[in-house]
């Protein structure tokens, strides 16, 4: 844990998500076919139950593009 640089907020004001960074095309859902963004958002969600009701913002947001999501919702999914 030393070597852990945690962050207050992960989502803050003034970020944006949307349909746009939804992938667009055949290759971009390609690569985001073999990464486990529902799974980890179902994670974040029984994390915000059980023992983080101050990061419920936050995975409402990103629960919303479970179905089709892009590099930038992966991006901030991993930072938490």
């Amino acid at each position: 844990m030393k070597n852990c640089s945690p962050i207050e907020a992960h989502i803050i004001k003034g970020d944006r998500f949307s349909l746009n960074q939804c992938p667009q095309n055949a290759l971009e859902q390609e690569q985001m076919k073999d990464i486990p963004y529902a799974s980890l958002v179902v994670s974040l969600i029984y994390a915000q139950v059980c023992t983080r009701p101050n990061i419920a913002f936050a995975v409402k947001m990103l629960g919303r593009y479970q179905s089709n999501p892009g590099l930038d919702h992966w991006k901030v999914v991993k930072e938490f």
